[in-house]
């Protein structure tokens, strides 16, 4: 089937650009419910757009009211949406007692981890009636089973890390509603639970049944791995193991992708020709086996793609009509957004759906190109077509693309049907006459053995894979951006009639004209397609580089030390202190810089320590600040050195007073010191700074320690309000600088302290659970991003 063939019809065409469309509006107004207004605004639009179809009755008048209809209603819906739920992390500090209802459990190192519906918090403050969950890690589970009401009762409740992974990562709690973590709980199950929990509690059990049947006979970490891959049952693996199937590109192996639900339709369909079925009940068979499978290995958003697309294509193929893929998936991918509009935002749904369509669109022409067995090059040239399609999600979730993928999938995915037929006739037979299961498992242990052997082979090679650090979110929607324009452009040149020769010679430009066609016609059509795609990824880059009015302040993951980024409401960014860690200092800083974006406007420095300093040698290239501002007292020998070496790579270095006032990029900044440094003693702590922008105050306290604070706090409390307090790394925090800032936020660079102060007080939080830390807000508020 050539590319032409494969592309949609014009029918097929609308509806891919209405369901695009839909999605896209939907998901924008989940996550942005300002959009309510343009909902509104939009339905005018509309009618007026119905009105033209009516006159004109043309088939561009009709597709641009199907369009516009299709963005008018993918904003509802979005608008409509449930509102989050509510931060629990936030709503109370200190021991809490929750109550509510266990949704999940998942099993874990150490224990289990269970994620609570909660219905009823209450702190030192009193009661709250809350909407959200939490997730309760807990040693001993045993008693607690889905649907049971639970009480928890726990020290504190912090915000779950960002970069938490496995079954329960972070994707995956903000799908469940899940805002807090809770710190040294006691679960205590109560009467009650959940009505109609009984079918939820069946197909757990029936997971754990069938993993069981690998735990019971196989060795670890070898049982885990295949009741991820085999069963989509995820448990915890050895870091090694998933970093080696990371970075040989095998990781997607351990998820419910569509390559596994494909391979499960086309084993049913492989079994029912074997019986002979009817060819009417093959459809309800395969149907049966996909959505059973799916539902028990976890119905995340990749398989039920895959599963709602396959079942759709047997009911198409049924009454005769040949299922048109594209248009398939993005109906599906419609759907799916209908149902829930936060599911868009997810990695998996990102991966499986350009995955799917890098398969559709460019796996079968590679593959005619690459010489060799089929059985080896339809795998290789099937990852690679997947894994291009999918670079700019992969890149912003996982930070690194895999060069030895296709290598590694090519002598691992010809098996994985195998491993799947072992796996399960092992589970179905341990159910039923346990000592046959044991040859079955064994089989499928020793094909899960050879996909570590590969990933570990793999992962160790150098240059396995290609850590691309930092991934700016606009890098991805200007990939995306340029992907549907380039690809519009394409086919719309494809697509175009051939135009007639024109006479030789033409009066305004004496020069031949020859007709587009063959090879001449398909290569005009790329050029235009590039064309157009890099403009339109050009004008997303300098849309997202455009100042917002706002200010921005991102507390960065730099590991010890701190770093701040501010970027002022007239669109200067400036860098406050540097952290002790250049490589942290430059990959944190990285997600923050679009491309073709200036750099690093300013550096200020509130001292001399290593903390703040040492971090400035990995300012280079394009982090190479214009300007360095620095308190005008010694800093030390180590700070001198580190401030000369920028100065011979073209920094300006301006020294400013300390106490004294200066504007610059629209903002309002000032180093407030708590004491005169000692001119002969060691490199220290100089000031706090203070920053006042589009009227919101902030104070970074830099690296002082609590006896400074106190005397700063003492010299300077009627100046030192602010909404948002960035504490020293550690988060030690005089009650005296609480007092006079009276913060509503308080970021703590590195770990969360211990202590009265960690648990009282305004919400903190700290880039060891949360990594970098973003803050926005304009007209004196401040918010959490």
């Amino acid at each position: 089937m050539s590319l032409g063939e494969r592309l949609p019809t014009p029918a097929g065409g609308l509806v891919v650009l209405a369901a695009a469309v839909f999605t896209a509006a939907a998901a924008g107004a989940a996550v942005l419910p300002a959009t309510v207004g343009l909902a509104a605004a939009l339905i005018p639009v509309v009618a007026g757009a119905a009105l033209l179809s009516s006159v004109v009755r043309s088939r561009t008048a009709v597709a641009l009211l199907i369009v516009v209809a299709a963005a008018a209603t993918g904003i509802a819906r979005g608008a409509l949406a449930a509102s989050p739920p509510a931060d629990l992390s936030r709503v109370t500090a200190g021991a809490v007692a929750l109550s509510g209802t266990v949704h999940t459990v998942q099993p874990a190192r150490i224990g289990d981890e269970v994620v609570v519906d909660v219905d009823n918090l209450a702190g030192a403050d009193g009661e709250h009636a809350v909407r959200g969950a939490v997730l309760v890690p807990t040693r001993d589970h045993d008693h607690v089973q889905i649907g049971d009401g639970v009480r928890v009762a726990a020290a504190a409740l912090h915000a779950p890390s960002a970069r938490r992974r496995g079954a329960l990562g972070a994707a995956v709690l903000a799908r469940l509603g899940v805002s807090a973590e809770a710190v040294s709980p006691t679960v205590t199950p109560v009467n009650g639970g959940t009505p109609g929990a009984l079918p939820v509690r069946l197909l757990d059990a029936i997971r754990g049944r069938v993993a069981g049947a690998a735990h019971s006979m196989l060795p670890e970490p070898i049982a885990t791995l295949l009741s991820a891959i085999a069963f989509g049952v995820r448990g915890p693996l050895p870091r090694t193991t998933t970093v080696a199937l990371q970075r040989s590109g095998l990781i997607h192996l351990i998820a419910v992708s569509g390559l596994k639900v494909a391979i499960v339709a086309g084993l049913a369909a492989r079994a029912a020709g074997i019986w002979a079925l009817p060819r009417r009940s093959r459809p309800l068979l395969i149907a049966a086996v996909v959505g059973g499978y799916v539902v028990v290995a976890g119905a995340g958003p990749a398989a039920t793609r895959s599963a709602v697309m396959a079942i759709t294509a047997l009911a198409l193929r049924e009454v005769g009509r040949r299922p048109a893929v594209i248009p398939l998936m993005a109906a599906t991918a419609a759907l799916m957004v209908a149902v829930d509009p936060s599911v868009a935002t997810e990695t998996g749904f990102q991966l499986s759906f350009l995955g799917t369509l890098g398969i559709v669109l460019g796996a079968e022409s590679l593959a005619r190109r690459i010489p060799g067995p089929r059985l080896l090059v339809e795998p290789f040239a099937v990852t690679v077509a997947a894994q291009v399609a999918t670079i700019p999600v992969t890149a912003s979730a996982f930070g690194s693309l895999s060069l030895v993928g296709p290598l590694a999938n090519s002598i691992t995915l010809p098996l994985l049907p195998v491993l799947l037929i072992t796996a399960w006739s092992g589970a179905v037979l341990a159910a039923v006459a346990g000592p046959l299961a044991w040859l079955p498992v064994q089989a499928a242990g020793l094909l899960t053995g050879w996909v570590a052997a590969v990933a570990n082979f793999s992962a160790s090679v150098p240059g396995a894979a290609f850590d691309v650090g930092g991934w700016p979110r606009s890098w991805s929607w200007a990939a995306f951006a340029g992907a549907v324009v380039g690809s519009a452009a394409w086919v719309a040149a494809l697509r175009s009639p051939p135009r007639a020769s024109p006479p030789a010679r033409s009066q305004l430009l004496p020069l031949p004209r020859l007709p587009l066609s063959g090879s001449r016609r398909r290569g005009v059509a790329l050029g235009a397609a590039a064309t157009a795609a890099c403009l339109a990824g050009a004008a997303v880059v300098v849309a997202a580089g455009r100042p917002d009015g706002r200010l921005h302040v991102a507390v960065l993951d730099v590991g010890g030390g701190t770093a701040v980024l501010v970027d002022t409401s007239a669109g200067g960014r400036v860098l406050v202190d540097a952290g002790s860690d250049p490589d942290r200092l430059q990959q944190a800083l990285g997600p923050h810089f679009a491309p073709l974006s200036g750099g690093v406007d300013l550096v200020v420095l509130t001292g001399g320590e290593r903390t703040v300093v040492a971090g400035l040698d990995g300012l280079s290239g394009r982090y190479l600040p214009q300007r360095l501002m620095l308190p005008d007292v010694p800093l030390g020998s180590g700070a001198r050195a580190a401030v000369d070496r920028l100065r011979g790579r073209g920094t300006d270095v301006v020294p400013v007073a300390v106490d004294s006032p200066w504007t610059w990029g629209g903002a309002e900044w000032r180093c407030l010191a708590p004491a005169p440094p000692d001119v002969d003693g060691p490199a220290q702590p100089v000031c706090a700074l203070q920053v006042v922008d589009a009227g919101t105050p902030v104070l970074i306290a830099g690296d002082l320690a609590p006896l400074a604070q106190e005397e700063l706090a003492a010299l300077h409390s009627s100046t030192l309000r602010s909404r948002l307090l960035v504490a020293p790394a550690g988060g030690a925090l005089a009650p005296a600088l609480l007092d006079a800032v009276r913060p509503r936020m308080v970021a703590v660079p590195g770990r969360l302290p211990r202590g009265p102060v960690a648990g009282s007080g305004p919400p903190m939080r700290s880039t060891d659970k949360a990594g970098t830390l973003t803050y926005a807000g304009a007209a004196g508020e401040l918010a959490a991003q």
